[in-house]
């Protein structure tokens, strides 16, 4: 129980640390507040799911040294690495949720059919490296919190996620281009 509720609750703070980026991103560039999720909530599940896959993938590695001399580039690689695996879902989703583009990099430099992006995905690795060493270390924390509060109040988000993305079944998605 332990472990499903500490991967629940690092799909829910990366779905909302992601939509909270997504938020920042879009008033710094377009100077304007718009739910950039297709979901009511603040979580963005695209998030979440890349959260997960990296570290699910490369927490475990994440302090493993690889020294070039006196410096260790484990970092470096990490960051190749998760940058890799971030695009590839990314890739992936657009074409689960192709019905409903969510996401359009076309004017953006070295892109592909507007679904992926150099520069973006290069971000996505830095919030990775961010994910693996600050993130998911505060998530392991908060999992194991044992008031009885907090407990129900991570049920009830984790229900109000579930409420929210099933009803885009039949509400249609938030977002518009």
């Amino acid at each position: 129980m332990k472990f499903l509720k500490r991967y629940i609750l690092a799909f829910l703070i990366f779905a909302i640390c992601g939509w909270l980026y997504e938020e920042f991103l879009f008033i710094v560039e377009d100077h304007v507040l718009v739910n950039r999720g297709s979901l009511f909530g603040p979580w963005l599940p695209i998030y979440g799911f890349g959260g997960l896959a990296v570290i699910l993938l490369f927490y475990k590695c994440k302090d493993k040294k690889v020294m070039i001399g006196k410096v260790n580039i484990r970092p470096i690689i990490l960051f190749f690495e998760t940058t890799i695996i971030c695009v590839l879902l990314e890739l992936i989703a657009t074409y689960i949720i192709d019905f409903r583009p969510l996401w359009d990099y076309s004017d953006k430099f070295m892109n592909f059919e507007g679904r992926i992006a150099l520069i973006p995905g290069l971000r996505f690795g830095i919030l990775a490296l961010f994910g693996l060493y600050y993130v998911y270390p505060f998530v392991i924390k908060l999992a194991n919190v044992k008031d009885k509060k907090i407990n129900f109040l991570y049920l009830l988000i984790f229900t109000l996620f579930i409420i929210d993305a099933l009803a885009r079944i039949w509400l249609d998605n938030n977002y518009s281009m």
